[in-house]
Protein backbone atom coordinates (compact mmCIF):
# COMPACT_ATOMS: atom_id res chain seq x y z
CA UNK A 1 0.00 0.00 0.00
CA UNK A 2 1.37 3.43 -0.93
CA UNK A 3 2.08 5.83 1.92
CA UNK A 4 1.35 9.54 1.33
CA UNK A 5 4.30 11.81 2.11
CA UNK A 6 4.44 15.36 3.42
CA UNK A 7 7.12 16.41 0.94
CA UNK A 8 4.93 16.36 -2.17
CA UNK A 9 1.14 16.22 -1.82
CA UNK A 10 0.74 13.88 -4.81
CA UNK A 11 3.79 11.68 -4.19
CA UNK A 12 3.48 8.20 -2.72
CA UNK A 13 6.21 6.32 -0.90
CA UNK A 14 6.49 2.83 -2.35
CA UNK A 15 9.17 1.77 0.13
CA UNK A 16 10.92 3.26 3.18
CA UNK A 17 13.84 1.68 5.02
CA UNK A 18 16.59 3.16 7.19
CA UNK A 19 16.54 6.65 5.70
CA UNK A 20 16.04 5.40 2.13
CA UNK A 21 12.78 6.12 0.30
CA UNK A 22 11.40 5.23 -3.12
CA UNK A 23 8.57 7.47 -4.25
CA UNK A 24 6.43 7.72 -7.37
CA UNK A 25 5.47 11.31 -8.22
CA UNK A 26 2.37 12.54 -10.04
CA UNK A 27 4.23 12.43 -13.37
CA UNK A 28 5.01 8.72 -12.87
CA UNK A 29 8.75 9.09 -12.23
CA UNK A 30 10.38 7.09 -9.45
CA UNK A 31 12.58 8.96 -6.99
CA UNK A 32 15.15 7.13 -4.88
CA UNK A 33 16.10 9.37 -1.96
CA UNK A 34 18.54 9.17 0.92
CA UNK A 35 19.99 12.13 2.78
CA UNK A 36 20.95 14.79 0.26
CA UNK A 37 20.97 12.34 -2.67
CA UNK A 38 18.01 11.97 -5.01
CA UNK A 39 17.98 9.83 -8.16
CA UNK A 40 15.09 10.11 -10.60
CA UNK A 41 14.14 7.27 -12.96
CA UNK A 42 11.49 6.35 -15.46
CA UNK A 43 9.88 3.00 -14.67
CA UNK A 44 12.07 1.18 -17.21
CA UNK A 45 15.24 2.92 -15.96
CA UNK A 46 14.35 1.96 -12.38
CA UNK A 47 13.88 -1.69 -13.41
CA UNK A 48 17.32 -1.70 -15.08
CA UNK A 49 18.85 -0.05 -12.00
CA UNK A 50 17.32 -2.67 -9.69
CA UNK A 51 18.59 -5.50 -11.93
CA UNK A 52 22.09 -4.00 -11.99
CA UNK A 53 22.20 -3.55 -8.20
CA UNK A 54 20.86 -7.08 -7.76
CA UNK A 55 23.62 -8.50 -9.96
CA UNK A 56 26.24 -6.51 -8.04
CA UNK A 57 24.82 -7.80 -4.74
CA UNK A 58 25.03 -11.41 -5.92
CA UNK A 59 28.60 -10.97 -7.18
CA UNK A 60 29.63 -9.28 -3.94
CA UNK A 61 28.11 -12.13 -1.92
CA UNK A 62 29.99 -14.70 -4.03
CA UNK A 63 33.25 -12.78 -3.61
CA UNK A 64 32.69 -12.64 0.16
CA UNK A 65 32.13 -16.41 0.26
CA UNK A 66 35.32 -17.02 -1.74
CA UNK A 67 37.33 -14.79 0.60
CA UNK A 68 35.86 -16.58 3.65
CA UNK A 69 36.79 -19.97 2.19
CA UNK A 70 40.37 -18.85 1.53
CA UNK A 71 40.65 -17.41 5.05
CA UNK A 72 39.52 -20.69 6.70
CA UNK A 73 41.71 -23.01 4.60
Amino acid sequence: MAIPTDETPRACALACEGGWTVQRCASGCLHLRTGHLSLTFTTSEFCRFVQMVGEAYVRLSVQDLVHEQHATH
